[in-house]
């Protein structure tokens, strides 16, 4: 989320940093209901490594599936059919969120 300004505030959270924020929030039960949850991002190496270790979300997901891993971003068909052969699951066993309707569409092709 925001990184820390001079004087020691955190500036205020943009509306997409809130968003996510809510849904990291309603995800929660899901997963400790026994739901496996897989973030699949468009991310680079750096960024990706950031995001799951200094951010923790390996705290909240069970794997990750990355652009730049995976060897595509969304809405790329060989994104979704790389971060679906990672996950493990079949197509028709994914739930998929995203915040960007042509990915939404990519991902049921």
């Amino acid at each position: 989320m925001s990184e820390v300004a001079a004087g020691g505030r955190r500036p205020a959270a943009t509306a997409d940093e809130v968003a996510a924020i809510r849904l990291l929030e309603q995800l929660k039960p899901i997963r400790a209901g026994g739901v496996e949850l897989h973030l699949a991002t468009v991310q680079e190496y750096e960024r990706a490594r950031h995001i799951w270790e200094e951010l923790a979300l390996r705290d909240r997901f069970d794997g990750m599936h990355y652009a730049a891993a995976l060897g595509a971003a969304k809405p790329d068909a060989r994104f979704f059919a790389a971060a679906q052969a990672g996950s493990g699951f079949r197509a028709d066993e994914i739930f998929f969120i995203d915040d960007e309707q042509a990915n939404i569409d990519a991902a049921r092709r």
